[in-house]
């Protein structure tokens, strides 16, 4: 995903319809109209981009990563395979 860059937009309008398709809970529907939101301004509100990264460190560079199935930090060692 990229951000749409305009120049001279100072006096575009804003594009609502691709700044909610940007946050996956706004296609939330209730009883067939969109559900409101009231969050504080430290909701938990998270656009698509932030998700992907999130995920991505999580599947791969979260902690332990470098370690192989059969590597336990515990009790084993590179010259003791277990």
């Amino acid at each position: 995903m990229s951000t749409p860059v305009v120049q001279g937009a100072e006096g575009a309008a804003l594009d609502v319809r691709w700044v909610r398709e940007q946050f996956p809970a706004l296609q939330t529907q209730v009883n067939g109209s969109a559900a409101a939101f009231l969050d504080g301004p430290a909701g938990t509100q998270v656009p698509q981009q932030v998700i992907a990264a999130i995920r991505d460190y999580l599947v791969n560079s979260n902690a332990n990563s470098w370690q192989t199935p059969r590597r336990c930090w515990r009790c084993c060692s590179p010259d003791n395979p277990g």
